[in-house]
This record gives C-alpha cells, structure tokens and sequence, in this order.
C-alpha cells in the first residue's frame, strides 16, 4: 500500500490521549462526604504504579477510531497500472518538420533531421510516430495512418526513413494551420480508440521557430486538452538576415512612371537586429549573373532599415542582388520587365446605334488596358466584306443580334482558329417573330454546331439571374459573399432558349424562369459565349451595375490570357492557363498542371514553386514574363517567443528536466490511482462504525451500573 499524503500518519500519536484517559485513577464510585474534609480542595487523578486499564474493549475502539482517521487523510492507494502509464507507454507523437524556405539557411535541415532522429530513438516501443513536412500546407512522409498499421518494433526505423527525401521548400511558414490539422487528426484518432481526456497525444514541431511565421488559423481554434504540443527550436549556425524589397515595381522600361526627376528606382533594406554585418551592396543582375550599371553600396546598421535610391538599369535585368548577407537565401528579388503588350478587342454593331442603345459604348467605358498591356476597342460593322482579323491580335469580338449570313461563316473560322466570340443576343423578337427567331436559331446552328428553340420570354415585370456558376473563372471574382448578389440586376427582357440535352452547351447562369441566360461552347480551339439578354438599359440593369465591369474584365483575361503586373507572384500563388498556352519555369521546363474540375479541356490550374522569371506563350509566341519571389515574411528570421503559442491557447509540453518531469508523472499517476481506488471512504465509514459501537458499549455499560 502507498500513501499519497503520508505526514498524516503522525496523528495517529493522538492514540496516546484515550489511553492516558483510561490509565488515570478515577474516583470510587460510592462517595461518603465527611464534616472534616468538605473544606480541603479535592486530589487532581493521577497515574501511579497501581493504574491500570479497566475497559480494554471501549480503548480498543476509541483508538482504532483515530487511527482509521489518520489513515484516510494519509489518502492510501493500491500500486497499479494507471490509465497515464498505459498512455505514456502508447502516445500518438506527430513529428512536424518545418520545410519552408528560411530553413534552406546552412544545416538547418540537417539539424532538424538529426534533432527528429534523436526524438525518436527516444520513444517508446509502443509509441505511435508520425512524420508530416509543413511549410505553407502539411504533407505526410509517414502518415498517422500508416504508423498505425506499422508494427511497434518496426516504427521507428520507418520514422527515421522517412526523413530522407525532405527537402526545404520556398514556401512561407503557416504554423498555425499545420497544428490546427494535425490536432484534428490527433483527435478523431483518439475519438475512434475512445481514449479519456489523458495526455495521450504529442505533436513536436521542429523549427526555426523564425518571426514570419503565420498564427492566425489558431487565434478562434479551440485547442484539445488531450494533445500537448512541444517546439524543438532550431539554431542557425550564422544568425541574423538582411533582405530588399523594391518599393516601386512598375516595368523598368517605363522608368517615367518611377521618378518624374530621375531614372531611378526606390529600394527598402532592412537588415536583423542578430546580423553580423553592416555594409551591404545592391545591383541588377542578368540571366548569366553579370552586373548590369554600378554596384551601390550603403551601411544599414544593425537592427534597423532604410529606403535607397537605386539608379535604374539600363539592360533589362532579371534580378536584384543584395550582396554583403551573409544568409543568402533571400538575397535575390526577381524581375519581370518587358514592353507592353498590345491587342485589340471588336465590337460587331451598327455605328448607327445610339449610345444607350450601343453595346460597344458600355465596354469602352471598361479600363481593360494595364502597364503591362494596351487594350484597343474596335467597331465593325455588320456584313462587313474586310477579312477577319487573327486571333492572336484580337483574341475578343463582342457580336450584337444583327450578325449576317457572311458574318457567321467568317466568325465561325474564327473560333475555329482559336478566337473567343460573346454573342450578345439583344434584339427582341418582334412581331415578326419567325423570322428574328430564325436568324437566332440559323447563326447558333452555325456558331454552336446545336438545334435549338427560342422565343421571347414574357416576365411579368422582370427577370433576374440565379443559379450561377461562381467555380467558373468569369464568376470567380465575385464568388465572395460580399459580392455574390445579383438580386439588383433586373432584366426588363430576355430570350427563352430550349436546349437540347446532347447540345454541349455549358449554362454557366439562368434567369429565375428557369432558362438559359448566359452558355459558353467550345469551338475548334476558340470558345464561344452567348448572352440570351442585352446589357443596354433598355434591356435590362447589367450594364449600370457593378458586377459588369468584372465580368467583362473576366471574359477579357481568359480570351486574351492574364497578364497580370509582374511583382504580384509569390510562391505557393496559382496560375491558370488554357490548352493554347504553355508556361515555362526558369529552368526551362514546361509546367504540367492539373485539369481544372470545371471543364477539363480548357483550363489548368498549377501552384508556383520556385522563384524566379516564367514565360508564358501562345502559338510559339511569348505572351508575357512574370516574375515569382519568396514570400517577404521568410526573411524574418528573429526567433519568436515561443510562449505566442502558448498564449493562442495551445497546450504546451512540459519541457523540464528528465528527473523533474519523472517526479512530476509519479504524482500524477498517484492522484489517478487514489481517484480510481477511493479507500478514503471506507475508512471515513469505518469511522463511523467504530464510533457508533463505542458509543453503544457506553449506553449499555451506563445501564449495567
């Protein structure tokens, strides 16, 4: 038997009181008073040689009333196997190795695998060890699942392998996220094996533990009280950083536009409070690592920043170099510079329109030309007899209703080449209804390759979108909440479009009537999109509202493709492109991304992985350079305190002294054995026994008297 407060054994001394009670001499029970003595003061009881014990029963049971008394406080248990031992002997340990470019400094990797391998030669045959990488997202290199499966004797050795292959990234760090998922998976594993609230799970987080790293997904996570975390924090072998950042990221041929004064360019250079040195030079450098221009050199002391003026470059470079650092890892900003591009967009329409009649007069009122293109709006008329231009200089004609038999056949090559049509059906059926309903169903017959019923739909006031396809890159802008609501864009009329089941037609939205209202069609390499409604005020509200501009710009960025300004890519951002075009990395390899789940032949989706400059091209022909740099919060390689964690609501580890937290777990598991076992009660019963019997051999010795 172990006592969990054994001082309180020391009043069970308090045994000594009942037995000096019944050693002392009592009075003679018949008492005769005598005139001479009734003024002496009675004799005190005393012990003397002739004292001894007259009720052994009545001592017996006072004395094992005290004595049951100081052993309940003594809190007495069983030694067993408690639920905590069982645990330590079984935890389910997450190793998370941080993978994220500020790891890529000299030994980091090495000493966060070596740190990892130690850990795990450390646990316990029967522990549970699971090996994830995080940097911006968390991936497995031994999954929970598979060490689950494992057997004990073989799990480290796969823990340990698993290490082999992982490599720094040049993503940012997201710790916050990466606990978040990985408590999940600690959870539902401890749910499913019905496990209590004991400190069964360990998540240990080897990393730099470096400021930039990323805490919001814990701030409204509410952390379980089963899983401990615990942080091996990592220490460089040089510490400190410096880093650059362009404060004005225009083209470079455009140096105009960067100073009205000079030809120069505006710099932040920030070095760390731990850094080792002061002087520190910036230059623009080409493909083949030549200085482009003067090399300029500036003091920025430690633990402090400055903005420098930096002449611009007289070649196009690819990067700026800051020199002097040196952690180099981030040394390099890439830049993308070239000359804007040009392209033109068509309008189709009678120049006879009126403006509020006009389809082209809303779409030039759209800023659809950026610093790094120039966007030019063109009229056409209908029945034209000039040939069509090439897809490659207009990728977008916008059609009104009044296309001719020699317009469709001409647009028709168009698609085919690869050029994207909106054809905006804006002419109501009149009372001749055969033959507009005629020309619409003869120039989809001819645009779509479909057979298709449409007449004039009649609302009884008007009409409005709904079921839109906000996964669709043209809606994709306006997926958010804050934008989604087209409740305001009324449609005063529309055309009714009965489509054919096997007509290929993808209805990318719907009028609440249930009819088509905006379809999309591939078309040889080209695409073509019908509107079933106009956007003149005098056939509905969309062009005075504020999701036309985006729509538009949208259907714009995916004819022509998006350019968009060079300093916007960070890795781990996604770029989207079609089946015409290719992007190439810096290494010169093409990037293979994966078919977006919308429509698996048109668009792909790839998440950038390495800096550096990428080309996009089409038809052989480059589009557009775009530079991709390192998330800026990598360089904040200061050491955070740990204890942000812990005010976030985290369970920390104790990370205290071996003997210390031995100490500690004995504790524990000894308030856990006493919980379970209860013997205080009975004891605290067995009291009340005793001292009911004791006082019940009293009453009947009363009696006998």
């Amino acid at each position: 038997m172990n006592f969990l407060t054994p001082l309180y054994a020391l009043a069970a001394l308090a045994i000594a009181v009942p037995i000096l009670f019944h050693l002392v001499r009592k009075r003679p029970k018949d008492l005769q008073t005598f005139s001479s003595l009734m003024f002496l003061e009675p004799a005190a009881p005393r012990l003397t040689q002739q004292s001894r014990i007259d009720n052994w029963l009545l001592l017996a049971l006072r004395a094992a009333a005290i004595a049951l008394l100081a052993i309940a406080f003594t809190r007495p248990y069983w030694k067993a196997n408690s639920q905590t031992e069982v645990l330590v002997l079984g935890m389910r340990r997450i190793f998370l190795l941080d993978c994220s470019a500020s790891m890529r400094r000299d030994g980091m990797m090495d000493q966060a695998k070596a740190r990892i391998k130690a850990l795990v030669e450390q646990s316990k045959i029967l522990d549970t060890l699971s090996v994830y990488a995080f940097d911006k997202t968390l991936r497995p290199l031994l999954s929970l699942e598979m060490a689950e499966t494992a057997l004990p004797s073989q799990r480290q050795q796969l823990a340990i392998a698993s290490l082999k292959n992982a490599k720094p990234t040049w993503n940012m760090t997201d710790l916050g996220s990466s606990l978040v998922q990985a408590a999940d998976w600690l959870q539902a594993e401890s749910e499913m094996t019905e496990v209590g609230n004991a400190a069964s799970n360990e998540i240990v987080v080897v990393t730099d533990l470096q400021k930039g790293m990323k805490l919001e997904a814990l701030a409204n996570y509410s952390w379980p009280a089963n899983t401990r975390v615990r942080v091996e924090r990592i220490e460089p072998r040089m510490p400190g950083n410096a880093y650059a950042a362009l404060l004005s990221v225009a083209s470079i041929a455009e140096t105009e536009s960067l100073s009205q004064d000079s030809n120069q360019v505006r710099v932040r250079v920030v070095n760390s409070l731990n850094s080792q040195v002061d002087d520190l030079q910036l230059s623009w450098r080409n493909e083949n690592d030549a200085l482009i221009g003067i090399e300029s050199r500036n003091s920025i002391p430690k633990g402090s920043s400055a903005v420098v003026t930096l002449a611009a470059p007289s070649a196009d470079p690819i990067y700026l170099q800051l020199s002097g650092d040196q952690v180099d890892f981030d040394n390099k900003h890439y830049l993308a510079t070239q000359q804007p591009s040009s392209c033109s967009v068509l309008l189709v329409e009678s120049k006879l329109r009126e403006n509020e009649t006009s389809l082209g007069y809303f779409v030039n009122q759209i800023p659809l030309s950026t610093p790094a293109r120039t966007v030019v709006v063109e009229t056409r008329e209908p029945d034209d007899r000039a040939e069509w231009p090439s897809p490659t200089q207009t990728p977008w004609i916008i059609a009104a209703s009044e296309l001719t038999e020699r317009d469709l056949m001409g647009l028709s090559t168009y698609l085919e080449q690869g050029g994207h049509l909106l054809w905006v059906m804006d002419e109501s059926l009149s009372n001749d209804v055969v033959s507009v309903a005629d020309k619409y169903e003869q120039a989809l017959s001819r645009l779509a390759d479909v057979s298709l019923e449409i007449e004039e739909a009649n609302p009884k006031n008007y009409s409005m979108f709904e079921r839109i396809d906000f996964r669709h890159p043209v809606f994709a802008d306006l997926a958010d909440s804050r934008f989604n609501d087209f409740t305001k864009i009324k449609f005063w009329s529309h055309r009714k479009l009965a489509i054919e089941e096997n007509s290929r037609l993808q209805i990318l939205a719907s009028f609440d009537d249930g009819s088509p209202a905006f379809l999309a069609k591939e078309k040889g390499k080209g695409t073509l999109w019908v509107l079933a409604a106009g956007w003149q005020p005098s056939q509905s509200q969309l062009a005075l509202s504020s999701k036309f501009v985006p729509i538009i710009s949208s259907l714009f960025r995916i004819a022509a493709g998006d350019v968009r300004d060079t300093e916007t890519y960070v890795v781990g951002d996604e770029v989207t492109w079609t089946d015409e075009e290719r992007i190439v990395d810096p290494l010169g390899n093409d990037l293979e991304g994966e078919a977006d789940a919308i429509d698996e032949t048109r668009f792909k989706r790839f998440r950038l992985r390495e800096p550096g400059i990428y080309q996009r091209s089409r038809d052989s022909k480059m589009v557009q350079k775009f530079a991709v740099n390192m998330e800026q919060s990598e360089s904040l390689v200061d050491h955070a305190d740990v204890d942000c964690l812990e005010r976030l609501g985290v369970n920390m580890a104790d990370l205290s002294s071996p003997e210390r937290k031995a100490q500690k777990l004995g504790q524990l598991q000894a308030i856990e054995l006493e919980a379970q076992q209860g013997w205080w009660r009975w004891l605290v019963i067995g009291v009340l026994g005793v001292t009911g019997t004791e006082s019940i051999v009293c009453i009947m010795r009363s009696r006998n008297r």
